[in-house]
């Protein structure tokens, strides 16, 4: 029996599935173990926090989210006897910087970015593929930030 107070660890496997008319839908999944043992925890409840997203692992320590969008999420763990466990800034299906999600960091972000703030173009998947230096802004800032990552050698885009 663990004793209270004792982690649950989280390990998080993420697929991704693109189906019919929902380009962004992401399956989340992954095993929840004692952090001790490393025996896996039937009944543990799962949270994406800020969302409508629960559930509860199976015999195996095993959960499931079916439809999860993009983004950066916090998930909470808990389950009798164990200290709840809250995991932040887990990004799921999106890539910091790469604001026009096609896997990759390149020029096509920049055009992206300024189409986005100075022609009405599309918003970034998430904010945070778009807030490449994490000022809670899409501005300039965030173009001349790519451009000199990607071209001059800059550091690379810091997303929470």
């Amino acid at each position: 029996m663990p004793k209270p107070g004792q982690f649950l660890i989280l390990l998080i496997t993420i697929a991704v599935f693109f189906l019919a008319g929902a380009s962004h839908a992401l399956e989340v999944a992954g095993v929840i173990t004692d952090s001790e043992t490393g025996a896996p925890l039937a009944q543990a409840g799962v949270i994406i926090l800020n969302t409508d997203l629960v559930t509860l692992t199976n015999a195996d320590g095993f959960y499931y989210f079916p439809d999860v969008p993009p983004g950066a999420y916090t998930f909470m763990i808990g389950r009798d006897n164990y200290q709840t466990t809250i995991v932040t800034s887990i990004g799921i299906g999106w890539i910091c910087g790469d604001a026009n999600s096609d896997t990759d960091i390149n020029i096509l972000d920049v055009i992206y970015l300024i189409n986005f703030k100075y022609k009405g173009g599309p918003a970034p998947s998430t904010m945070a593929s778009g807030d490449v230096n994490s000022d809670s802004y899409i501005n300039i800032l965030d173009i001349v930030y790519l451009i000199n990552f990607k071209y001059k050698g800059g550091p690379a885009p810091f997303c929470p």
